[in-house]
C-alpha cells in the first residue's frame, strides 16, 4: 500500500509540473518545485464558470452534466430542470 501511495503521489506531481510548466511559460518560477508540491494534492485550481461546476453557476437545463443529459435519453425522458 505505501508503495502504491508513493506511486500516485510522483504520478500527480509529475502532472502538476507539466501544467504549471505550460502555464507558467512566460513568466519563470524559481518556486516551481514549492508550487509543484502544494497544488499535486488538488489540481483543481480555478473554480470558475469555465472549470467549475455546472450546477453552481450554470441555470435551467444547462445545469444539467452532458452524463445526466445521455442518462435521460437513454431512458427516453425530457431532459429535467
Amino acid at each position: 500500500m505505501r508503495a502504491l501511495r508513493r506511486f500516485h503521489k510522483q504520478r500527480m506531481r509529475k502532472r502538476a509540473e507539466r501544467f504549471l510548466k505550460i502555464n507558467t511559460a512566460q513568466t519563470p518560477d524559481f518556486n516551481l518545485f514549492l508550487r509543484i508540491v502544494k497544488s499535486s494534492d488538488n489540481l483543481a485550481i480555478c473554480s470558475c464558470w469555465r472549470c467549475g461546476n455546472p450546477r453552481r453557476w450554470w441555470k435551467g437545463k444547462d445545469k444539467i452534466t452532458i452524463q445526466e443529459k445521455r442518462l435521460c435519453a437513454m431512458k427516453g425522458r425530457p431532459e429535467q430542470q
